[in-house]
């Protein structure tokens, strides 16, 4: 018994994820569930489900294999993948099955593929420059804007009276931020990082005015601060972020030496590699080649019986027959699931068939829920079609 998934090994935030999920049950079994999921790790290495979603629900299944495509959706907000403070994401495909015949112990078997989220398509991303102009103790400070590209020099234009030095430092503050019900605000597995100069340069002065050249190096991480949030109510509470800032870290040194320094921080913003601002190309939406969503048969390829009700056993009884010529399906599922008054689900039960033989007669049972007046039945198979039908009740 195992599970072999494949997924795309890169995605943008905002776009959906394809996955393929295949298993193989050497035995009949009973399943309660199984479907994949968008997982990262806390500090506190907990895994964190960012998204899932269902492919098989409970039911009792034929041995054989049983492939299935689909897609995860990858919300906007959510953290990208970063790599340097160990933020990264895999695509878990799961099957929880009987651990021993009639049991309803759980056995879990888990498989998973590493997946690297990349930054939201967002203009945002690229503000527009803005000139610095600021003075301070007799020391004018001007930068012509304060959004650069990795590889840029940043040109500190100053003029000045009483000063024999200044010094400029490139600093860099990057940390996660996570939050839980656990540790609420303070995560005890987080720790601070402070701001680290990646690059710096003095110049002594002998004139009243000039600049200082600070180069930012190529590899330089972009500025963010990303924060996810979940949507449903029973993760309130948690968070989930990483920020990374950038400032010019400003020192000039009196003439007099009794005096004291003066000291201040330019913020400025560092664009991702191939980015310059106002580049709004880059910004146009993108397409996937391949549609993962389920092929759709015609329903006249299936008969299907009026649900016959067996009260002794509370079950509703229906009945399939495969009406596709020349054609035997397999790694077939045949979801059913009771509609109530027309208006709400009950749960769903499903069946798995290994095969399927064209004209060849499948019977399903559904356990009765109350005021139930449909059975809608799903039915998908390794073609990766799908067929939905409804089944009135007498």
């Amino acid at each position: 018994m195992k599970i072999n998934i494949e997924a795309d090994s890169k995605v943008r935030a905002g776009f959906p994820a394809n996955v393929q999920m295949q298993i193989e049950l050497p035995e009949p079994k009973k399943v309660f569930w199984g479907g994949v999921k968008l997982i990262t790790k806390r500090p506190c290495k907990n895994p964190l489900v960012i998204a899932s979603k269902d492919v098989f629900s409970q039911g009792f299944f034929d041995s054989g294999t049983y492939n299935r495509q689909l897609q995860i959706s990858i919300a906007q907000k959510i953290l990208p993948s970063v790599e340097l403070r160990n933020i990264v994401y895999t695509i878990d495909g799961c099957l929880r099955v009987e651990k021993a015949p009639k049991s309803d112990e759980e056995l879990e078997i888990v498989s998973s593929r590493s997946i690297i989220i990349d930054s939201p398509l967002d203009k945002t991303t690229a503000p527009s420059p803005n000139p610095v102009n600021f003075s301070l103790g007799g020391l004018t400070i001007t930068l012509n804007k304060d959004v650069y590209a990795p590889g840029e020099a940043i040109k500190v234009s100053y003029q000045q009276k009483g000063f024999r030095q200044i010094s400029v430092k490139l600093m860099q503050l990057a940390n996660v931020v996570c939050s839980c019900p656990q540790f609420g605000h303070v995560c005890t597995y987080l720790e601070k990082s402070p701001a680290v100069v990646t690059n710096a340069n003095k110049k002594d002065l002998n004139s009243s005015d000039g600049f200082i050249l600070l180069k930012i190096p190529k590899i330089s991480e972009p500025s963010h601060k990303y924060q996810w949030k979940p949507s449903e109510e029973t993760f309130w509470g948690h968070q989930f972020g990483d920020v990374n800032e950038w400032f010019i870290d400003i020192t000039g040194k009196y003439d007099n030496p009794t005096v004291k320094s003066i000291k201040f921080q330019v913020p400025i913003t560092i664009l991702p590699n191939g980015t310059t601002s106002g580049d709004h190309e880059l910004f146009a939406p993108g397409k996937s080649n391949v549609d993962f969503k389920p092929k759709s048969r015609p329903k006249n390829v299936f008969e299907v019986t009026t649900p016959r009700l067996d009260s002794q056993n509370r079950t509703f009884e229906i009945k399939i027959t495969n009406r596709l010529p020349s054609k035997t399906l397999t790694g077939v599922t045949i979801k059913a699931t009771g509609v109530q008054e027309g208006l709400f689900e009950t749960p769903s039960y499903m069946q798995g068939i290994a095969t399927w033989a064209s004209g060849e007669i499948k019977t399903i049972l559904y356990r009765t829920q109350p005021n139930v007046t449909n059975i809608v039945l799903v039915i998908e198979d390794n073609d990766f079609t799908q067929t939905r039908l409804v089944a009135p009740v007498a």
